[in-house]
């Protein structure tokens, strides 16, 4: 009896000790969260143009979106634009009813080119694939 509860504790400590190994278990919704705070965000400076641009990079680089499906995707950020509507996107492969983000807002100060992300899914709906352009 002794040895199975040393098991069970040794069982749970790993486990616990897992979910912990990333620092922040939570972190995906964290930076869905940041990317739809930030999409309504004015960019109206070369500063928040490189805090945009490393969002969506970072955004694309740790897979956020994972196994979502396109219904999740827009309960998360919202539904994208078609990527028929935009040259980059579909210059890019992906097709004409994927997702394309515009990130940021135009400012009344300076316009800026903002960075896109671009969303890919299966006939499914699941995501497959994700992109970004960062501007200069």
């Amino acid at each position: 009896m002794i040895q199975k509860q040393k098991i069970l504790a040794f069982c749970a400590l790993f486990a616990l000790a897992c979910s912990c190994a990333t620092g922040r278990p939570d972190s995906s919704s964290e930076l869905l969260a940041t990317l739809r705070k930030n999409m309504a965000r004015p960019v109206g400076s070369p500063q928040a143009l490189r805090d945009q641009n490393h969002l969506v990079k970072k955004v694309v680089e740790e897979d956020v979106f994972g196994d979502m499906r396109r219904h999740e995707v827009a309960a998360a950020i919202g539904r994208g634009s078609p990527c028929r509507e935009h040259p980059d996107c579909m210059n890019r492969g992906f097709e004409g009813d994927d997702w394309v983000y515009v990130v940021g807002q135009q400012s009344h100060e300076k316009v800026l080119p903002l960075p896109l992300l671009m969303i890919g899914f299966d006939r499914e709906g699941h995501h497959v694939r994700s992109h970004y352009v960062i501007r200069e």
